[in-house]
């Protein structure tokens, strides 16, 4: 049986160079596209977390209205962390978005609509709730 020996012409070897170039760049490609969306879906968590976060924020001056922030028209400010929070307290009907209720006086309060905002820093809110609170005065 006898040996065939194939001589690699300097055609075939500057192919090799080429597919291994190819090769590493679709590689290189690959890991780009897989570190963009590792990143993305870091993001996407990190705000996430944030908006659960502004909500429970929410949640709590929501609940103190009445107990420790006064029950009145108004509006009051502070901080909770990095999170910044408002709540305004306007007596119920006074826009014209909302329905009237009737000019029937209350012995126990204004009935009014207390809206709770929650923002990161100087960006846009974050979490917003908004319910009917009987207040003193008015």
């Amino acid at each position: 049986m006898t040996q065939r020996r194939h001589k690699v012409g300097r055609g075939e070897r500057g192919s090799v160079l080429v597919e291994a170039m190819v090769g590493a760049a679709i590689v290189a490609i690959t890991l780009a596209s897989m570190y963009h969306a590792i990143v993305e879906s870091a993001s996407h968590n990190r705000m996430a977390e944030e908006r659960r976060y502004a909500l429970m924020v929410a949640q709590s001056q929501l609940a103190m209205i009445g107990t420790i922030i006064p029950a009145v028209p108004g509006t009051t400010e502070g901080t909770e962390g990095d999170f910044n929070w408002r709540i305004t307290i306007e007596p119920y009907g006074a826009s014209a978005q909302q329905p009237q209720l009737g000019k029937v006086p209350n012995p126990a309060g204004t009935l009014c609509l207390a809206h709770v905002s929650v923002s990161y820093g100087r960006r846009p809110p974050l979490a917003t709730l908004d319910t009917l609170v009987l207040a003193r005065g008015g």
